[in-house]
């Protein structure tokens, strides 16, 4: 058997951090030669939101046309409907998150007021996990048709950014959301979607929109992490059954939190023939299930390889301990594990996206 291993040395600076390469010291002759995952270590850094290779970052809000100050006085120059943008920051994300960023886009545009007993800032649109329904409830809020007189104040710049406030001067009006391109499988939609009543009709000036509180939940399960198992791909493998016939093995963040190590260790040898030929170099790329690519943010990856001759007569599983020693597999797994590595900078037990 001979060995290799992969480190973020042999990352390919590409942007994405998802392909390693490996160039042999002289070329390899790899006519029945077999290889398999001996062990993999990396950190859960791969985001379920980004504008690159999910381009799923961002989704729409409107706000009513808004025609009064805070006394219900007409306003001299009215607030048409408005949409606003939510653009997601590249990251890992819940729906709680999604649903303070949007609340932090509202804080951004004095769309809010504030509970004068409480202190708390109060918003008109808002979305969260229905567990029972294994799904995402969403609600839009009528807007007041002018200030309350009691129990809530204005931001300082006032609502709307409009000095003395600017409200919809009728009662019942509420903003409504719009999802599309491929954030709608993040929300649990197959396609554009427009909540509530899926209209599309209050996202022009002319549009009329919801009436009174309005909630809405989503079509099909959330995708929120559209990646959950991700593939290793060797471009030495040639595994008829597979598609891409390069796949080795299948990789999940399993009980990992975002930034946690991910300690991949096969429980037994699960050989793949390597294409005949005379090799130089060994090329390992982690993508999605669909083999899209993968951005990971974190390159620190550490990837053991296996490879065996013809000839080499072996089980498919590695024994525990020879004459009562730790086999020569286990001690190369032991010694590549991040935490029996006394030069590691790296802090396994928590987050790895930071260093001591």
């Amino acid at each position: 058997m001979h060995t290799i291993v992969l480190t973020a040395n042999d990352v390919v600076d590409n942007g994405l951090n998802n392909t390693l390469v490996y160039n042999f010291p002289s070329p390899k002759a790899t006519e029945g030669t077999e290889v398999c995952l001996l062990n993999l270590y990396m950190y859960y850094s791969w985001p379920n939101i980004n504008a690159t290779t999910l381009a799923n970052n961002t989704y729409q809000f409107t706000m009513p046309p808004l025609t009064v100050d805070g006394a219900g006085n007409a306003l001299a120059t009215s607030v048409p409907s408005t949409t606003y943008t939510v653009t997601l920051p590249e990251g890992l994300y819940e729906i709680s998150d999604i649903n303070k960023y949007m609340q932090h886009i509202c804080i951004q545009n004095n769309l809010y007021l504030i509970d004068t007993d409480t202190g708390n800032y109060v918003y008109f649109l808002n979305m969260e996990i229905n567990p029972s329904l294994y799904k995402i409830q969403f609600a839009s809020f009528a807007l007041p048709p002018k200030m309350p007189a009691t129990g809530y104040a204005q931001p300082a710049a006032g609502f709307a950014g409009v000095i003395g406030g600017a409200f919809p001067g009728v009662d019942g009006m509420s903003p409504g959301f719009k999802f599309d391109d491929m954030f709608t499988r993040i929300v649990g939609f197959k396609e554009q979607t427009s909540l509530p009543d899926d209209a599309n009709n209050y996202y022009t000036d002319a549009g009329v929109f919801p009436v009174g509180v309005k909630d809405s939940v989503s079509a099909i399960a959330p995708q929120v992490q559209p990646n959950s198992v991700i593939h290793l791909n060797c471009s030495l493998v040639t595994n008829t059954y597979a598609n891409p016939q390069t796949f080795l093995y299948p990789l999940t963040a399993g009980n990992a939190s975002f930034g946690g190590l991910i300690a991949i260790e096969p429980p037994s040898y699960n050989w793949s023939k390597v294409q005949p030929g005379t090799q130089n170099s060994v090329t390992l790329t982690l993508t999605d299930v669909n083999s899209q690519p993968l951005k990971i943010l974190d390159p620190n990856i550490t990837i053991a390889l296996l490879f065996k001759d013809v000839e080499e007569k072996l089980h498919n599983s590695a024994p525990e301990s020879v004459e009562n020693k730790p086999s020569s597999s286990n001690m190369l797994k032991a010694m590549l594990h991040p935490s029996n590595n006394a030069s590691s900078s790296r802090n396994v037990a928590g987050m790895g996206l930071y260093r001591r």
